[in-house]
């Protein structure tokens, strides 16, 4: 596993057990559908007086029809059948 840390050095204010579980989350999920070998990339910058936070890895990529609910509570992101990799993506808010 390799991650690169790519960015500012970002500050919030706010929960911090909250802040890791999602912090956390993202990072297990980008793992978990990381193929060997494959880096995950975590990029921090600031834009507008806001932190933005950014996980990617080169997974198979989540289907624009799922991305309005991925972050509605306990939503689950279910693969084709014919897919061998299991891709979900559960997130606190």
């Amino acid at each position: 596993m390799e991650l690169r840390f790519v960015g500012d050095e970002c500050q919030v204010a706010g929960d911090p057990l909250m802040l890791r579980r999602a912090l956390s989350n993202l990072l297990s999920n980008a793992l978990r559908y990381t193929p060997p070998g494959e880096a995950i990339v975590v990029r921090c910058q600031t834009v507008d007086h806001q932190v933005q936070v950014t996980v990617e890895n080169p997974g198979t990529p989540i289907a624009p029809e799922h991305l309005p609910p991925l972050f509605d509570r306990f939503y689950r992101v279910d693969p084709p059948a014919s897919e061998k990799a299991k891709v979900a993506a559960l997130v606190w808010r």
